[in-house]
């Protein structure tokens, strides 16, 4: 989301994801997470990722 949001405008090249077992479990769950972040995802009814748009 925040590569369509965001990283789009620049027209990369190259695209990298990292993903840090440090915090991005915590910070990728509403659940676990202490802090506000712009989006979550959950599955919805059919087993498919969704945005989490429940507020």
């Amino acid at each position: 989301m925040r590569y369509v949001d965001f990283g789009v405008m620049y027209s990369p090249d190259v695209f990298i994801l990292a993903f840090l077992t440090g915090n991005d479990f915590r910070d990728n769950s509403k659940v676990l997470s202490r802090d506000v972040l712009a989006y979550y995802c959950v599955f919805d009814d059919n087993g498919h990722l969704v945005l989490d748009s429940s507020g």
